[in-house]
C-alpha cells in the first residue's frame, strides 16, 4: 500500500510539470499573418500583409494592410498588429511575395533580415516573385476560389509538382543567396484574369533580377538541376515530319512525358576554363502527335529526332544562363566538389567563370510507349 501511494505521488508531481493551457487563445480571436508582400511602387517601398478572418460574423474572410512609409519590415509588422482585429500570432507566414520591380534594386535582400533573425518566424514560407504589382495579388478575390491565404500555397505547390514552376522556401532562398557556388531561382506569379503560377525568375549573385523563364524553360531548368518531380512534360515542333502545305491550325507537334531521368556529370579544368560534360538519359512516353507517322516502323527515327530537339533546347537554356552570368543549375557545386582548387580562385565571381566554361551536353531518350490506342 505504501508503494502505491508513492507511485501516485510521483504521477501527480509529473503531471504538474506538464505544460498547461493557461494562455490559450481562441482561433476567432487570433490574427495570423499568412501572406507578406514587398514591392516598389512609384519609387516607394511598400509592405503588405494578408490574414484570414475566423470570426463567423465577418462577411470578408481576409484582412489586408499596407504600409507605404515603412521604417523597417519589423516596424511595419508592429503597425499591422495595432490595426488588426485580433491578437497577433507570429511565425505562421506561408507565402512571401516580392515584386519584380523591387528585385531590380540593389541591397533589397537586407529588408528580409527580421524574418531570418526572429526566432518566432518560420523559414518554410514560399518565396514568390510577382510579375506586376504585388497589390494586385494581395487584394485578389474570386467568388469561385478560396481566400488568398489558402489559395497561394496550394497554387505554388500544385504548379511545382507539375514542374511548371519552382518551390523555393525562405530557408532555401537564404542558402542560395549565400552559396557562392550557385545563384537564386524563384517561382514566378502573375495576375491575369486569375492568378497564374508558372515560370521562374532568375537572380544574380547580388540577388538582383536578371531574366525570366517560361513554362517549358522552367521544366528544362528542373531537368538541368536534377530536380524533376513526378512527370515532366515537353512539347516541340518536328519540322522534319511536316508533310504537304503548312497548316496554321494543326502543326507538326509532338509532346512527351519524361517519366524517368538519370544524369551523369563530369567536370575538369583545362587552360583556365572549366569543362562540364552533362549526359542525360530519359525514359519518355508520347502523349501527343499531330502528324501522320508510323511509330512502330519508324520509332528509332523519331527517337533520334527527339534526342536532338531536347538537346537543342537544353543547350539554348544553358547559353541563356551563361550569357546572363548566373548559375541556377548548381554547376558551381559540382566544380567546388571535384575541382576545388580551381573553383576557389573564381568563387567570388563564379558567374563570370561559368559564362566562359565549356559545357557539353548529350541526351539519350528511351521511348517506353506511344500511347494507349496508338
Amino acid at each position: 500500500m505504501k508503494h502505491c501511494w508513492l507511485k501516485l505521488c510521483i504521477i501527480v508531481i509529473l503531471l504538474g510539470l506538464l505544460p498547461g493551457c493557461y494562455d490559450k487563445m481562441y482561433l476567432e480571436d487570433a490574427t495570423l499573418v499568412l501572406v507578406l508582400g514587398f514591392d516598389m511602387e512609384e519609387d516607394r517601398f511598400i509592405v503588405y500583409s494578408s490574414s484570414p478572418v475566423f470570426n463567423k460574423d465577418a462577411k470578408k474572410k481576409t484582412e489586408e494592410f499596407y504600409d507605404d512609409k515603412p521604417v523597417s519590415v519589423r516596424h511595419s509588422n508592429n503597425n499591422f498588429d495595432t490595426m488588426s482585429s485580433g491578437i497577433p500570432s507570429a511565425g505562421k507566414i506561408q507565402t512571401i511575395l516580392i515584386g519584380k520591380k523591387l528585385l531590380e534594386h540593389a541591397n533589397w535582400f537586407s529588408m528580409l533580415d527580421t524574418l531570418f533573425r526572429n526566432a518566432e518566424s518560420t523559414v518554410n514560407a514560399n518565396v514568390v516573385v510577382v510579375n506586376g504589382p504585388v497589390s494586385e495579388v494581395v487584394y485578389y478575390h474570386a467568388d469561385d476560389k478560396p481566400p488568398l491565404t489558402m489559395l497561394l500555397p496550394k497554387l505554388i505547390s500544385s504548379s511545382s509538382k507539375k514542374n511548371a514552376t519552382l518551390d523555393t522556401t525562405l530557408q532555401e532562398f537564404h542558402r542560395q543567396m549565400y552559396d557562392q557556388a550557385m545563384t537564386p531561382a524563384l517561382p514566378l506569379l502573375r495576375k491575369d484574369t486569375h492568378l497564374v503560377a508558372e515560370g521562374a525568375a532568375l537572380l544574380n549573385e547580388q540577388g538582383k533580377y536578371v531574366t525570366s523563364l517560361d513554362l517549358q524553360e522552367t521544366t528544362l531548368l528542373r531537368v538541368l538541376q536534377r530536380n524533376l518531380t513526378g512527370i515532366g512534360s515537353y512539347t516541340t515542333s518536328v519540322p522534319e515530319f511536316q508533310s504537304g502545305q503548312p497548316n496554321p491550325i494543326v502543326q507538326s507537334k509532338v509532346s512527351v512525358d519524361i517519366a524517368k531521368l538519370s544524369v551523369r556529370i563530369r567536370t575538369s579544368y583545362e587552360h583556365g576554363r572549366f569543362i562540364f560534360d552533362l549526359r542525360y538519359k530519359m525514359k519518355t512516353r508520347i502523349t501527343e502527335r499531330t502528324f501522320p507517322f508510323n511509330t512502330n516502323m519508324r520509332k528509332t527515327q523519331l527517337q533520334k529526332q527527339l534526342d536532338s530537339l531536347i538537346q537543342r533546347d537544353l543547350m539554348a537554356l544553358i547559353h541563356k544562363i551563361q550569357k546572363n552570368r548566373i548559375d541556377p543549375i548548381g554547376l558551381g557545386i559540382i566544380a567546388q566538389a571535384y575541382q576545388y582548387h580551381a573553383w576557389k580562385k573564381v568563387k567570388d565571381h563564379w558567374g563570370d567563370a561559368l559564362s566562359e566554361a565549356d559545357i557539353r551536353l548529350s541526351v539519350k531518350t528511351e521511348m517506353l510507349d506511344s500511347g494507349v490506342l496508338q
